[in-house]
């Protein structure tokens, strides 16, 4: 090898070596702390192999061959672009680490880059000999970083698995089909009407389903987060302590004693898991593999993230909106069409875990989709509810997704039944964990007043030939779906497990709840926080109705807060004052002006930025009607305003949009509400990005 060979090789070593340090350590260390984000996407060992070669390898030959092609031009020139990379790389590092250990950002933060990057330059040319070698011997760091993403990172796992596991064969007296279904993020206090039963009005599937089933009403989770709360359900275990198995993820090599492995020796095994991956490959045929491109894209938002000037955050970058899916109906239909009819010779074990109603929210009750922030406006930094008119107006759009999943169960239920695996069969409804709407409260850790909304869910269990619904309040956690299951089938598990069947004498006691990082609540019991489970149910029961009764059903989501009873009435019931000195620049709100019904989204979120600056309430209006209203909040450097309104009162083609300031004023006691207020129009705009 020649001289200039030796010199260009070693200028690539030195950016690989730099290229390591500020773009794959970043990155793969993030994606190997959110290892249960790859399991969600049904990434492979080999998408892992290829993304790594490919955040390890790409940047620095990019940079080489840039550099390289202006050497072949003019070796000077192409020692100056060199020493100049590698300078820029430096005050690349530089930045990221006074950025992660310090709380300086913006302009101080680019200085002090720029100052390592001129500083890097110098160094280079200056004393090529010492800075080039060591930079060249760096170069082991970047296969070190990638060896310990593949291999011992949490990620590890998915480098490994190979979808394999030995099934039980259960001794059954009374074989018979089973039928589970896990909704997500659903908990039991959105479901009640004001005598605790299911509301009919509003869940017709679930009330029906109540009618012909054992409600265990008393029912808790066990975990705030889907790769441990599912985990744990079809295994009938809880997690594992602290220093046990922190790193446990939801596969089937971490799992391999669940519910697809306990009855794949006697039963015909459908089933879709939606984040988890416990069915053996055997079993189950579940698509993996090509989420290569999808990790770069988010590598890319790693990295600058790493690398820009802004404020740092707590997290890098957040994977958990991912644990959701807004196309849930399909995967619902794709699972639904591989129901076989019947067999009399072989039992079927049907397995659905739906992403419904689990964020984002972005389904209207009839199923058409709208265009919302994926993580709901109106949640602080600490992924909790601000104040009361944020915390309901996110409740509503939960409540609009869960009579969508109410359409989705109801035809689950006709479907099942129109193939004769539902009359006959053990059917059983839950959900992995709750949420909440509590007001300075984790919308899904524990804190000080939300352990009913979080921890309580739905556990309805159908025997065979059940027809007359009840409601049983014995103490049940998710750990029992799996012993009922056996219990049902006539036979005894091979492996001990932690719940129990349900129905059996029990005695209330503290429920565990595994914790994470969105609990306020400091765990007691290991990683788990205890909740009072007899005070729990009591708050459960206690509490009023999270969707107040009313005259007109379809319009019960959206009449809520103190001027709930301002929607759906024409605004020629309102006195209509002088124009208020706010305005609104409306965003999309094109959308509205012109709605095409074969458009695949409805413009039924009104938002927009609000000025002057101060919390205020307003009417949203459309075509006359008053729609919804909200208050305005603030939100960084910004003020914005909004509002999911009803979705009846858009209408193909032409919108009129209008916004009002909501003024009060005193009124007799049992005053209609349109005598009480008065409504004073607002400027609307469009959002600066969509000015033409």
């Amino acid at each position: 090898m020649g001289p200039t060979a030796r010199r260009r090789l070693g200028r690539f070593a030195e950016l690989v070596a730099l290229c390591g340090l500020t773009v794959a350590q970043p990155v793969l260390s993030t994606f190997g702390d959110n290892a249960t984000d790859l399991v969600f996407r049904r990434t492979t060992g080999t998408d892992l192999f290829v993304f790594t070669s490919l955040v390890v390898l790409v940047p620095p030959l990019v940079l080489w061959a840039a550099e390289s092609a202006i050497d072949l031009i003019d070796p000077h020139w192409g020692s100056v672009v060199h020493h100049s990379l590698v300078g820029l790389l430096i005050g690349l590092f530089v930045l990221q680490l006074v950025k992660d250990f310090t709380s300086v950002s913006g302009i101080a933060l680019l200085t002090v880059g720029a100052v390592a990057a001129l500083a890097g330059v110098f160094l280079r040319a200056r004393s090529a000999d010492r800075l080039g070698t060591g930079l060249r011997y760096l170069a082991i760091a970047p296969i070190l970083f990638a060896a310990n993403f593949l291999f011992l990172s949490p990620a590890s796992g998915l480098v490994f698995a190979d979808g394999t596991a030995d099934a039980a064969q259960l001794d059954m007296t009374t074989p018979t089909d089973i039928v589970l279904l896990v909704f997500d993020e659903l908990p039991t206090r959105s479901l009640l009407d004001e005598n605790n039963e299911v509301d009919a009005e509003l869940w017709p599937a679930f009330a029906e389903l109540a009618d012909q089933s054992t409600w265990y009403r008393n029912a808790t989770s066990i975990s705030p987060t889907t790769p441990t709360a599912v985990p744990a359900l079809l295994t009938g275990r809880l997690p594992p302590e602290a220093g046990e198995g922190d790193e446990v993820l939801p596969l089937l090599a971490d799992h391999p004693q669940n519910v697809f492995t306990l009855f794949g020796g006697t039963h015909d095994v459908h089933a879709h898991e939606s984040v988890t991956q416990l069915c053996p490959a055997a079993l189950c045929t579940t698509e993996t593999g090509g989420t290569v491109g999808s990790l770069i894209d988010d590598a890319r938002d790693v990295w600058w993230r790493f690398s820009s000037a802004d404020e740092p955050t707590e997290e890098v970058i957040d994977f958990q909106p991912r644990q959701s899916d807004p196309t849930a109906d399909e995967k619902i239909d794709a699972w639904l069409d591989g129901i076989e009819p019947d067999d009399p010779d072989r039992p079927q074990l049907a397995v659905l875990h739906a992403l419904w109603p689990h964020q984002p929210w972005w389904r209207t009750p009839d199923g058409r989709r709208y265009d919302a922030p994926i993580v709901a406006e109106g949640l602080g930094a600490e992924y909790s509810w601000a104040d009361d008119t944020a915390r309901l107006a996110g409740q509503q759009r939960h409540l609009m997704q869960l009579q969508f999943t109410d359409r989705q169960l109801a035809n689950i239920m006709a479907t099942l039944r129109e193939r004769d695996r539902w009359d006959n069969a053990l059917v059983i409804v839950t959900a992995d964990h709750g949420v909440s709407f509590q007001a300075n409260d984790p919308i899904r850790g524990l804190g000080t007043a939300n352990d009913d909304a979080v921890a309580w869910v739905p556990f309805f269990v159908k025997e065979p030939g059940q027809t007359t619904g009840t409601i049983d309040e014995r103490p049940t956690t998710t750990l029992d779906v799996v012993p009922t299951m056996v219990a049902g089938v006539g036979a005894e598990s091979p492996w001990p497990l932690d719940g129990e069947p349900v129905g059996q004498p029990r005695t209330e006691e503290e429920r565990l709840f595994s914790d994470w990082s969105l609990n306020t609540r400091e765990p007691d019991q290991g990683r788990f926080a205890t909740i009072d489970g007899a005070a729990g149910y009591r708050a459960l029961l206690d509490a009023d109705p999270v969707v107040a009764a009313g005259p007109d059903p379809g319009l019960r989501l959206y009449q809520w807060g103190a001027y709930g009873g301002l929607v759906g009435r024409p605004l020629r019931d309102f006195a209509i004052a002088e124009p208020s000195a706010f305005t609104i620049a409306v965003e999309h709100a094109d959308e509205l002006a012109s709605y095409d019904p074969d458009q695949d989204q409805l413009p039924v979120y009104v938002s927009g930025l609000v000025a002057p600056q101060e919390p205020t309430d307003f009417a949203v209006a459309v075509n006359g009607t008053v729609a919804m209203w909200g208050q305005s909040k603030q939100k960084d450097d910004t003020h914005r305003f909004w509002a999911t309104v009803v979705p009846d009162t858009v209408r193909p083609g032409s919108n009129d949009l209008e916004i009002f300031q909501i003024v009060p004023h005193s009124c007799p006691v049992d005053s209609d509400v349109s005598q009480c207020l008065t409504l004073r129009p607002v400027a609307l705009t469009a959002a600066p990005d969509e000015e033409a």
